[in-house]
Order: C-alpha cells, then structure tokens, then sequence
C-alpha cells in the first residue's frame, strides 16, 4: 500500500511539473493552457513548488524507512545487551533496596 502511496505522489509531482511549464510557457506569450481557463502561475514560484514537493516525498519516504527499521533495530539492539541491561536493572534494584531502607 505504502508502494501506491509513493507512486501516486510522484505522478503527481510529475503532473504538477509539466503544468508548471506549459503554464509558463502561456506567460512567455504562448497560448497553450491559458486559453482553456485554467489560471496561470508565476514560473519562479512554480519550481520552487515542485522541488518543495520532491522534497517532501523525500522526507515520507525517510521517515518510513525510519519507522519501519526502527523496532528491528531495538530489538536486535536489545538481543546484544540483554545481559548487561539485567544487570543494571539488578543492582539499580539493589540500590534502591539499600536507599528506602
């Protein structure tokens, strides 16, 4: 699912992309969308719009990696230092066992 989410968002990325330039091309004085009805865009702003938007793809597809490697890190994290976290949960009971009474 996450798969079809990614692809959806960069067609639209590349949608957006290729408006962006028809739509400049019908500032410069070309007649291509502008004529339909469609409102036309400062050029300047719309580049800045699509790398806005391929950043963002750039930061979900990040942050899912992130979230999806993240348990599996924690757990191959815990299997090395199982020992040694006992330990410490051992004496730090034992510490507060001697500190209360």
């Amino acid at each position: 699912m996450v798969i079809v989410v990614r692809y959806a968002c960069l067609l639209a990325v590349g949608i957006a992309a290729i408006f962006a330039f028809v739509s400049a091309a019908a500032v410069t004085g070309q007649m291509l969308l502008a004529g339909a009805g469609s409102s036309v865009q400062n050029p300047g702003e719309m580049s800045l719009w699509v790398m806005v938007c391929m950043g963002g793809l750039g930061l979900l597809s990040l942050a899912r990696y992130t979230f999806v490697r993240l348990p599996t890190m924690a757990r191959d994290w815990y299997r090395e230092n199982r020992e040694q976290l006992a330990t410490i949960v051992v004496l730090g009971g034992v510490f507060l066992a001697f500190v209360m009474l």
